[in-house]
């Protein structure tokens, strides 16, 4: 027989079906309860073996407390309803001294009342995050569809989790509140919560579904990072982060667009984002944090594109943003009473070090520059290195020369850091062009444009013969040649 690597997009798209038949392998059937084809359960009771609600049959539990020794598992095409009364909410938990699973293959609706929310408790499992990493195994999985509005779920050691592409969550005003776990992880399928409140190191959001997520209206904090994202697609609308959180939220890859944050008091970075495929677009945000050692309201070091409208960054103690991305966007950002502006780093390259150019160059009433890395491949008329060339660069607002750079053996200069665009206190934005001229040892091969603004891809110039030989001028007179022509340029004309 031949064995065959399998393709890692079909294992991924076949990951959640393997993991939904783990599932179901491993929950109790031979001395489960299975229901009759509508029960009503208003009375307490303790709940010793494990419960199937099975065969297209709905379980109520309606104003009481059901407590589970093993757990239960609602079969498709079933219906599991909590159900509060006023005065009398609806409970599931675990028995004295046990710890129980759930799995819904059906539906879970979850009917409380403002006055009354129902509840669910005491879930056992595990569930960690390292990095870009999320270990699951227990609480409640959900592989057909949970609904509901005006519930609780806490003290659980796991938490919810949507494991199927077909799952759907769609709750509102829900309480998460656990020292433990991670309060919902949507790993599949696709999920909106409003009105949510997480309290809690174990009451968290991470998202790592394509399908789509939101969550709206919603308060988070006391954890080390309450919002994460990896691999994940989705929105956040008027979403506030705040209280003893090491970040607000950490986006380790995915598309995120957030209408409407406010993070508070974070103790490392607002917004952190790592790798090229991490996404953000960003409006009506304000980050800020009064902690001594806060960082960055923005830490993007590595990440893959950022916009940011309409915004107040600041106050923080130390760097007001760092940035290693591609072409960011700032319009319409305030940055407020920043320790001190950082560089935004626009260079391709993630390699460290990542020429931090200090730390702003007035403190607080400094600016934040964005800096490219500017470099050339220059080459004679027939496409030989051209040794020993020279090439400068002149800021055109202002006709400063930055600096003449000479070309190696291979015709490649070292590069260097020019300054793009420059956000001022009050936050506006101001770009930056160049006049670049380039000529070979002998002054007779030139070459130049202008309005150039470095994005560190690099420049390849082929120089042309401009000069008889014998009338040219070496490249170490370029200063004043560029210098010259670009004052003159900027100079006013008489009427």
């Amino acid at each position: 027989m031949l064995l065959r690597r399998a393709d890692p997009m079909t294992l991924r798209r076949a990951a959640p079906i393997l993991l939904l038949l783990f599932l179901i392998s491993t929950w109790p059937t031979a001395t489960s309860q299975e229901t009759a084809e509508e029960t009503v359960w208003d009375e307490p009771r303790v709940v010793t073996e494990f419960l199937t609600i099975a065969n297209n049959t709905t379980l109520v539990i309606r104003g009481t407390t059901i407590q589970f020794e093993q757990g239960f598992r609602v079969d498709n095409g079933s219906r599991l309803i909590l159900e509060s009364l006023p005065g009398f909410p609806a409970v599931i938990s675990a028995a004295s001294g046990a710890r129980y699973n759930a799995l819904v293959m059906g539906t879970l609706e979850i009917r409380g009342l403002p006055e009354s929310p129902a509840v669910i408790e005491g879930m056992s499992g595990t569930a960690q995050t390292q990095r870009q990493f999320i270990y699951v195994v227990g609480g409640l999985d959900i592989a057909g569809e949970m609904i509901g509005s005006h519930f609780e779920v806490r003290n659980y050691t796991a938490g919810i989790r949507l494991v199927l592409p077909a799952a759907r969550v769609e709750v509102d005003h829900v309480l998460f509140a656990s020292a433990e776990g991670v309060g919902l992880i949507t790993g599949s399928g696709s999920a909106r919560v409003s009105n949510a409140t997480f309290v809690g190191k174990g009451a968290t959001f991470w998202a790592s579904t394509d399908q789509g997520f939101s969550l709206e209206d919603s308060r988070l904090g006391q954890s080390e990072s309450p919002i994460s994202v990896n691999d994940g697609r989705g929105a956040l609308r008027n979403v506030t982060v705040a209280g003893n959180v090491t970040r607000c939220i950490k986006i380790l890859a995915g598309n995120v667009s957030i209408d409407g944050m406010t993070c508070q008091g974070y103790a490392e970075n607002g917004i952190q984002m790592e790798g090229q495929r991490s996404l953000l677009h960003a409006e009506d945000i304000r980050v800020s944090s009064g902690g001594p050692e806060a960082g960055a309201t923005i830490n993007a070091v590595g990440a893959g594109a950022l916009e940011v409208r309409n915004s107040t960054l600041g106050p923080t103690a130390k760097n007001g943003v760092r940035l290693l991305t591609t072409e960011p966007v700032f319009e319409g950002v305030v940055f407020r009473d920043i320790g001190a502006y950082n560089v935004l780093l626009i260079d391709p390259l993630p390699l460290p070090p990542y020429a931090l150019l200090g730390e702003g160059e007035s403190g607080r009433s400094g600016w934040l520059s964005a800096i490219a890395t500017a470099s050339a491949q220059v080459l004679m008329p027939d496409l030989t290195p051209a040794p020993g060339a020279g090439v400068g660069y002149a800021r055109e607002s202002t006709g400063v020369l930055e600096e003449v750079q000479v070309a190696n053996s291979m015709g490649q200069t070292p590069g260097i850091q020019l300054e793009t665009f420059r956000i001022g206190p009050d936050g506006t934005a101001k770009a930056e062009s160049y006049t670049v001229r380039a000529q070979d040892a002998t002054g007779r091969f030139q070459w130049e444009r202008e309005a150039y603004v470095p994005d560190g891809t690099g420049l390849t110039i082929r120089l042309v013969e401009t000069i008889p030989e014998g009338r040219a001028t070496p490249f170490f007179l370029l200063y004043a040649l560029v210098a010259i022509a670009i004052a003159a340029s900027l100079a006013p004309r008489r009427s």
